[in-house]
């Protein structure tokens, strides 16, 4: 497999992954609308529409490098895997105290291989 192949594989992945990110996303801008956080709602916003405009290039180049793998390659295959992920975020405020939160989450994804020889 070339890394163009490899690549096909991979943007498909980062596009399904992409809109996993952006259905929590979505709830968590309803919670924050249910809250009356709108600020906070309305920067969620904006990141699922950015997060759109990164999926509109991801296709973009997907579709440069042969389109979707799909049924008709000749050995395909697919295997659920985790994603593991760990995100460290430090607050500092203006009253001159801070705190860290630490976040963890992981992800389950079907993964499709494409094989050709």
């Amino acid at each position: 497999m070339n890394n163009v192949e490899k690549l096909r594989v991979l943007l498909q992945h980062w596009i399904d992954h992409n809109k996993g990110h952006v259905e929590e996303f979505e709830n968590w801008r309803k919670l924050m609308t249910d809250d009356s956080q709108e600020k906070i709602a309305g920067h969620i916003t904006e990141a699922i529409k950015l997060m759109a405009t990164v999926n509109a290039e991801l296709g973009k180049a997907l579709h440069e490098v042969g389109g979707s793998a799909g049924a008709g390659d000749q050995e395909h295959h697919h295997h659920p895997h985790t994603h593991e992920h760990s995100h460290d975020h430090s607050h500092d405020h203006h009253d001159g105290h801070s705190h860290d939160h630490d976040h963890a989450h992981s992800h389950s994804h079907d993964h499709n291989h494409d094989h050709k020889h």
